[in-house]
């Protein structure tokens, strides 16, 4: 689900650099939050269906501990300050709860599986 939330996030972008000053799409904070927690949700699944699997190797993985989504969600926050920084576009700037999401995903995958999360979440603040 986040990669096709991903997808239409791609798709309103590409609708507004084609016309930047008349689009009727343009992405904006809540759009970015939106598909940030949608990432979110997914690493809290993948972290909660290690645990209960018992493999220790697939559980190592990233791709099936959560923490792909949670990279995801770095870079996707790291692209929204670059466009703020680059072209001062305000409407595209992380907020609190921009960052109460990745917070959130630190807690999703905390526990056994990742017993750093809690410092990785207080990085955050």
């Amino acid at each position: 689900v986040a990669h096709q939330v991903m997808i239409i996030l791609k798709q309103m972008t590409e609708y507004q650099r084609k016309d930047p000053e008349n689009s009727p799409i343009k992405p904006n904070t809540k759009s970015y939050t939106m598909t940030l927690d949608a990432f979110a949700i997914v690493a809290g699944h993948k972290a909660t269906s290690c645990l209960r699997s018992g493999s220790e190797e697939d559980c190592q993985d990233p791709t099936k501990n959560g923490l792909q989504e949670i990279k995801a969600i770095q870079d996707l926050l790291a692209y929204m300050h670059k466009l703020h920084e680059s072209g001062g576009l305000d409407y595209a700037m992380p907020n609190t709860v921009t960052y109460n999401v990745l917070i959130t995903a630190w807690a999703r995958v905390s526990g056994a599986l990742h017993p750093d999360a809690p410092l990785e979440a207080g990085k955050v603040l």
